[in-house]
């Protein structure tokens, strides 16, 4: 099974900073998106520049009981733009995992992931940023 290895790769990328986005092709150029999140245990997720985004997901390893992520949407060709409430599926998107309550004065991470065309085909970046309701 490929995907939890692949999936590992790209954590790996998204912590190493590699992040970058553009259009929805790409052809804009590179951007790097800084995420914010309102305070409150329902933050709202804002990133700049507002790229379009593939998936959006919430994680912490204890406080998400045993799947690791608290919160996790998807969309189709990178979709989904800022910002989104914790819990409110923008039109956009899909559920991968319903929201669990995040607990107030725990910290989390929020992770955006993308899709850019690059000169061998697709590559997907990851951004991500810690936050405390």
């Amino acid at each position: 099974m490929q995907r939890p290895k692949m999936r590992l790769a790209l954590l790996v990328i998204g912590f190493l900073g590699l992040a970058e986005c553009g259009n929805l092709t790409g052809r804009d150029g590179p951007c790097t998106p800084t995420i914010t999140a309102s305070s409150g245990t329902t933050p709202q997720f804002s990133w700049s520049p507002s790229c379009k985004i593939q998936a959006l997901s919430v994680v912490s390893g204890s406080a998400c009981d045993s799947r690791f992520e608290c919160w996790a949407i998807e969309s189709v060709d990178n979709g989904i733009s800022p910002p989104v409430r914790y819990g409110t599926v923008p039109s956009t998107a899909g559920e991968r995992f319903a929201p669990i309550a995040l607990q107030v004065g725990h910290e989390y991470l929020v992770r955006l992931e993308r899709y850019e065309d690059v000169d061998s085909g697709r590559a997907l970046f990851e951004v991500s940023q810690t936050f405390t309701p």
